[in-house]
């Protein structure tokens, strides 16, 4: 099971700048529940910044908008992306058609500037099952969706990851991307991110030592293209705990390397993209935390 997901990025800041709360600014995030404690990365990783921002420049922030689905799902917000005017946001634990299968919603800025609203779209999996997690991980590039299904409630699950394509309201499931070694209790599909035609996706496997699968295509076509792996992987590692991808470069997260008590230090792992292209390979850089032992983890 995966047993993290989401810490705050004061954990990173322990010789600078600590941010604090204060009348006017954004406060403390509730943690989402779905077998352990969690809430999107994507969420924590936009507020933090945000908040040192406005603490630096004095700013007062505004909401604009309160993004809301139909159907009233309990876990909107369990993952997050946006790109341009337009907001991806994953419930894994929907119910939809009766099925919990999990289900995303796309939310496109209207000509006027955003406003309280319902979705603007629905995406949901052609072949989804219930406990499948559709929407535990979602990551958006220009007309593409890819949307992480970790298969956490489905016994023997393998997990897999679907590719949207699309705009406005109008989206149509385009692929379905699965690792070439998938197994049962791999939780593929536990992070997820895309940058132009490329797509990262990690998957715990069998021992939850991690590992993260890159992809390229554009569309329906998609091939596996990689799969990154740490130079120091063991079990219970959780590598691809969070993953990101800019460009040709891949930046992966794990409980990585302990300390001389035994201590998981936590670590970010990077990978750069050959000159021939992406292949199997361990990591071009590692960054280690030692202030404290959280770098890479979000619990």
């Amino acid at each position: 099971m995966r047993p993290f997901r989401v810490q705050s990025l004061r954990c990173f800041l322990p010789f600078s700048f600590q941010p604090r709360v204060g009348t006017n600014t954004p406060k403390s995030v509730t943690p989402h529940k779905r077998g352990h404690d969690k809430i999107s990365h994507a969420v924590s990783a936009a507020i933090e910044p945000l908040e040192r921002r406005v603490l630096l420049s004095g700013a007062v922030l505004a909401q604009e908008a309160t993004l809301t689905a139909t159907n009233s799902s309990v876990d909107l917000g369990a993952s997050v992306s946006i790109d341009g005017n337009t907001v991806v946001v994953g419930a894994p634990e929907a119910t939809i058609a009766g099925i919990a299968t999990g289900a995303v919603y796309v939310f496109t800025k209207p000509g006027s500037g955003w406003a309280n609203m319902t979705q603007t779209a629905l995406l949901t999996p052609s072949d989804g099952v219930a406990g499948e997690g559709f929407g535990s991980s979602v990551s958006i590039s220009g007309g593409t969706v890819v949307i992480g299904a970790d298969a956490q409630g489905v016994s023997g699950g393998a997990g897999k990851a679907y590719i949207f394509t699309g705009s406005g309201a109008a989206w149509t499931q385009a692929a379905e991307l699965t690792p070439s070694d998938s197994s049962a209790g791999d939780l593929f599909g536990t992070a997820i991110s895309i940058s132009g035609s490329t797509v990262v996706v990690s998957a715990f496997g069998p021992n939850s030592q991690g590992a993260a699968y890159v992809f390229t295509g554009s569309g329906s076509s998609w091939t596996q293209a990689a799969k990154l792996t740490a130079s120091d992987g063991a079990a219970n590692d959780y590598f691809g705990n969070s993953v990101s991808i800019s460009g040709n470069t891949v930046v992966a997260g794990g409980l990585g390397p302990t300390d001389g008590q035994g201590n998981k230090l936590g670590a970010a792992y990077v990978f750069t993209e050959p000159g021939s292209g992406w292949a199997n390979m361990t990591q071009t850089a590692r960054a280690i935390a030692f202030a404290c032992a959280c770098l890479g983890i979000v619990r």
